[in-house]
């Protein structure tokens, strides 16, 4: 009864910490409509509240004494932990080096790799264990790869910054790997909720650097930065969720 009660409380909260979520991305939206401008305040806000909500489904997860769903949701919670701190770090409130863009590299790309080890703890991502390599998984890793190079040269690359335009490929690679893995859920037996937020979760995240890295690289007129932080925002909610679709209904 008690382990009842505490996992009820825990849902409930999740819905609040949504809702509150949706609240905050929606002023941040009416602000720019309203006034043109990229609040970064009411940006970091929704990114914590995700962070919150991150550690309720890791909590819900090991309430429910549901192994394989409490490794993953907690790796997916240090990765929006990570997340988070990136954004920190992108707004110049954190400082690890001089250039805000390396520091995101480096504190989203540690999300990601957890990201990925998180999805690893569902199902195999490119070898199975007594079956060896996953061909249709290597094929679309390789796809989403050689995508996002080309795309990478094609709209964003800067000879004239070559070190930081090839540490910003090596970072495009990496997520380009998430996604990828992520659409290989689709070849499981997962429910088509999970697939389909998980993987237009990844999307909207490689959406979000995309338009980041030509606004950074080539076309500060590009977009706008509000198109960067709605993309991300909404791409970490939707691969937050995916714990909760992932889960079959009970009964």
């Amino acid at each position: 009864m008690e382990m009842n009660t505490s996992t009820r409380i825990v849902g409930y909260l999740r819905i609040i910490t949504i809702i509150v979520f949706l609240s905050l991305v929606g002023i941040y939206s009416a602000t720019y409509i309203l006034t043109s401008s990229n609040n970064q305040l009411y940006f970091l806000s929704s990114s914590m509240v995700l962070v919150v909500f991150a550690f309720l489904n890791a909590a819900y997860s090991h309430l429910k004494k549901d192994q394989t769903w409490s490794r993953y949701s907690l790796r997916f919670f240090i990765a929006m932990t990570f997340g988070f701190i990136g954004d920190l770090m992108m707004g110049g409130i954190l400082f690890l080096t001089p250039f805000t863009l390396i520091n995101g590299i480096i504190f989203f790309g540690v999300g990601h790799a957890l990201y990925v080890i998180g999805l690893r703890t569902k199902s195999p991502l490119l070898y199975q264990s007594g079956s060896g390599p996953i061909l249709r998984n290597i094929a679309v890793l390789l796809i989403c790869i050689v995508s996002t190079i080309a795309l990478f040269f094609g709209t964003v690359y800067n000879p004239y910054d070559f070190e930081m335009s090839m540490g910003a490929l090596f970072y495009g690679a990496l997520l380009a790997s998430v996604l990828a893995f992520a659409l290989t859920k689709s070849f499981e037996e997962f429910p088509l909720a999970f697939k389909v937020v998980l993987a237009l979760g990844f999307l909207l995240f490689l959406i979000s650097d995309w338009v980041l890295g030509v606004r950074y690289f080539a076309s500060s007129d590009f977009l706008s930065a509000y198109v960067v932080g709605i993309t991300y925002l909404m791409g970490q909610l939707l691969i937050q969720l995916s714990p909760i679709m992932g889960v079959e209904p009970e009964g």
